[in-house]
Formats: structure tokens, C-alpha cells, sequence
């Protein structure tokens, strides 16, 4: 099962990027950021390693709501396991807390349809940091 740990962190972890790809303004319309993000892939040093924890009967996701907080749902054994949190979106930084952690990650593609955030972080417990991208879709 996965966490918001591995979602913040590997972003998402939460670079530049607008709607308009303009470089010079690094902001989103959080008006795409509010749906259900399913998780596809992550993105490290070059390599995509597919997600690989859906079931058939449901896929895992995050939701964006516009009241500023943001659902995690794990799907297992066909049960939903929901983890809620706080978000703030400032430019292209978004960041994601309750009350154990907080943590800010860099969104660098917004679409109707695809989300892409990035972080560093030791991914593979190496000891050394890589950049993450993960990589979701809407539906």
C-alpha cells in the first residue's frame, strides 16, 4: 500500500510551469488541480517504473477539493483506506501537511488530464537523493 509519504515525497514530491507554459510565471489554475488523480508511473534517473499497486476493483488516487484539503485513497482488498490532509497551492509549489509532517513538492505539468510533480528524495535508500517526477492521470 502506498502513503502520501511516497505522493508528497516523490513529486508528488507537490520547477516551472503555468497553464500557458509560461516560464515566467510559475503558477497553476488550481481549477485543474480539483479532481481524482490516479497514480501511473514514477520518473527517476531516467527510468519509469509503472504503479503497480491498483486492483481491479479500483484504482488508487488523490482528490484535490476546493475547501483546501485533499483525500489519499488506497484501494485493498476492494476497501477503501482514506488518509485526509491540508494543501496550499502558491505558484507551482504545492504543499500537503497534517498534523505529523508537512511537505512541499514542485508541480511541473498541469493539464485536464495529467499531473506531474517533483521532489528529491532517496527513492531507492541508497543514501543519496534523486529528483522524482510521479506521474498521474484523471480520468
Amino acid at each position: 500500500m502506498k502513503s502520501i509519504q511516497k505522493i508528497i515525497l516523490a513529486g508528488l514530491a507537490i520547477t516551472a510551469f503555468s497553464c500557458g507554459n509560461d516560464d515566467d510565471n510559475n503558477s497553476v489554475d488550481s481549477s485543474l488541480l480539483l479532481k481524482k488523480w490516479y497514480y501511473v508511473s514514477d520518473k527517476v534517473a531516467g527510468e519509469t517504473i509503472p504503479y503497480d499497486d491498483h486492483e481491479p476493483c479500483g484504482r488508487d488516487y488523490s482528490e484535490f477539493l476546493s475547501n483546501g484539503t485533499m483525500n489519499d485513497v488506497d484501494v485493498f482488498n476492494c476497501e477503501l483506506f482514506t488518509e485526509n490532509y491540508n494543501y496550499t497551492l502558491n505558484g507551482n509549489q504545492l504543499t500537503v501537511s497534517d498534523s505529523q509532517f508537512t511537505q512541499t513538492v514542485t508541480i511541473t505539468k498541469l493539464t485536464a488530464t495529467e499531473l506531474e510533480i517533483q521532489s528529491s528524495y532517496d527513492y531507492d535508500d541508497d543514501g543519496d537523493n534523486e529528483v522524482v517526477t510521479v506521474v498521474y492521470t484523471a480520468l
